[in-house]
């Protein structure tokens, strides 16, 4: 998700937003949508440290995986296949 925000950094998000009973469909900017998730990792992740039964493993892995992918996008980066998908989506 980190590599997604590394080559479109402008795009947005279709997404449902709950309003009570109710969904409200949104184009959200990519940048919120992913990092409200990553915050909800992180901290569920820290919250689930002290529980014996799961540790909170699959959290921690989330929150590797952004990271590692905010840091080697930029070795995998083909220049003109993300130019062209850019022009594609209008980003």
């Amino acid at each position: 998700m980190a590599g997604y925000l590394r080559l479109y950094p402008g795009s947005r998000i279709a997404t449902l937003i709950p309003l009570g009973i109710v969904f409200w469909r949104s184009r959200i900017p990519a940048w919120a949508f992913i990092g409200i998730w990553f915050l909800f990792q992180f901290f569920s992740g820290v919250a689930a440290i002290s529980d014996v039964n799961t540790g909170g493993v699959a959290y921690s892995a989330h929150v590797g995986g952004f990271l590692a992918g905010l840091l080697l996008v930029p070795l995998f980066i083909q220049a003109p296949r993300v130019e062209r998908m850019r022009a594609y989506h209008g980003i």
